[in-house]
């Protein structure tokens, strides 16, 4: 086609058709393209918003546990600070439980001591006592007499000295005395060998006759009471006396006598006489 001549109008339409088909495809492209881009782009921001979730709920519970870990560890500090007080206490009252048990032997160390003491002192008093009434005697069972005058008992002393065969002169005897109409009456010779003769007088007499000393010979009237004699015993030995007396009725002993200001037991007739100088010796004579 020459120069400066017009185009045919069907090739210009045709023209058109492909330029605007051209467009319409290109346009359609862009579209497409802007489409899948959109699509691409919403998974990342799902990713992201639930990534910050977590995160989110990380931080939550990890401030959650820091509270909770700050919680237990003021806990364990102040169990520790218990438990601390606990020990200085248990320090503190061992301390005094030392000090106490060391306060208890000193005073067991003292009370042995002391009790040595005691039964040293008590064993002095004890041979005072019986160097006072080692001249001593007891007449028991004798009835009184009112009104009854030291002069009536020397006589009546002097009439049991007739009747066992032994003389008495009113030189021989110190003291004589009742305390009241139901006790017993109490001599005191002036030596311990005329003490000794005298009990001994008795002791003779009851043996070789059958009607033993009693109110009879001493020429008391009323029904005849038997009058017993004996070597005085100390305050001790009254006690030993009174338990060992007890001691033979509750164990079947048949003889429980004092002799010369000794204690003695003997279970049956002929059976082996036994001295009883404490309550300690009766405890070893009860039955296991």
């Amino acid at each position: 086609m020459p120069l400066g001549q017009a185009k045919p109008a069907s090739v210009a339409a045709e023209g058109d058709l492909c330029g605007s088909s051209i467009m319409q495809r290109s346009s359609t492209t862009e579209s497409t393209e802007n489409n899948a881009t959109k699509k691409r782009k919403r998974p990342d921001a799902d990713f992201e918003e639930f990534k910050e979730e977590i995160m989110l709920m990380f931080t939550k519970m990890k401030e959650e546990q820091e509270k909770s870990f700050a919680m237990i560890l003021d806990t364990v500090n102040a169990i520790k600070d218990q438990n601390k007080e606990i020990s200085q206490a248990i320090d503190f009252f061992s301390s005094k439980y030392d000090d106490l048990i060391a306060r208890i032997n000193t005073l067991e160390d003292e009370k042995t001591q002391y009790q040595k003491q005691i039964q040293s002192l008590e064993y002095k008093l004890d041979i005072m006592d019986r160097r006072k009434v080692a001249s001593c005697i007891e007449l028991r069972n004798v009835p009184f007499k009112k009104p009854e005058t030291k002069e009536e008992l020397l006589s009546l002393t002097k009439k049991i000295g007739d009747t066992v065969n032994i003389n008495i002169e009113q030189s021989d005897i110190r003291d004589i005395y009742r305390f009241n109409k139901n006790s017993t009456i109490n001599i005191q010779f002036t030596s311990i060998i005329k003490k000794d003769n005298f009990l001994k007088a008795v002791h003779i007499f009851n043996q070789k006759n059958k009607e033993k000393l009693n109110t009879t010979h001493l020429q008391i009237s009323g029904a005849p009471l038997p009058v017993y004699i004996s070597q005085k015993l100390t305050y001790r030995d009254y006690k030993v006396f009174a338990e060992t007396r007890k001691f033979a009725k509750n164990n079947d002993f048949r003889f429980c006598w004092t002799s010369n200001g000794k204690i003695y037991l003997r279970k049956t007739e002929g059976a082996t006489l036994i001295h009883i100088k404490s309550e300690d010796d009766l405890s070893k004579l009860k039955p296991a």
